[in-house]
């Protein structure tokens, strides 16, 4: 029996080969509680001090934006909002799944930034809140962030 003659390992290799590429991408759901259906979010990327725009998403009738594409993006410190004065700050990592939700209120967002799915930005939220980093993390977490933090307060 050859490989190509066999449908039933066709579709176990398609299986394999699709959720290779998904595990190779982003995709950030972003629930804004203020926001009118229709308004545009723009994801931004940090290059020293200045903002580059990555991408868009558009609010949908769920009140979700979902910013998604193949590949993942670099490590490094990224911003998504309205405007620069109407968005909150998040960390990325090339080992880490870049597939979770963000929820926020547009007139509170540091007081009420919600990540599920990435327990980094969920302490980097407490840290920016609070000032102090969790020594619960794991070791390896705790030295990332704690890395990446320093290097935030030198600048």
């Amino acid at each position: 029996m050859r490989f190509y003659n066999c449908p039933i390992y066709f579709l176990l290799f398609i299986l394999l080969y699709s959720s290779c590429i998904t595990s190779k991408s982003y995709n950030i759901t972003v629930v804004p509680q203020t926001t009118n259906k229709g308004d545009t979010l723009y994801m931004s990327a940090y290059n020293g001090v200045k903002l580059i725009h990555i991408d868009t998403a558009i609010v949908n009738e769920q009140n979700s934006a979902i910013f998604s594409a193949k590949g993942k993006l670099p490590d490094g410190m990224y911003s998504i909002g309205k405007n620069k004065d109407n968005a909150f700050d998040f960390l990325l990592s090339k080992k880490q799944p870049q597939k979770f939700t963000v929820s926020y209120d547009t007139a509170n967002i540091s007081g009420s930034l919600k990540f599920e799915g990435s327990p980094e930005n969920t302490e980097f939220t407490n840290y920016r809140n609070t000032g102090v980093l969790d020594k619960k993390l794991s070791n390896k977490k705790y030295k990332m962030l704690s890395f990446f933090l320093q290097t935030i307060d030198d600048k």
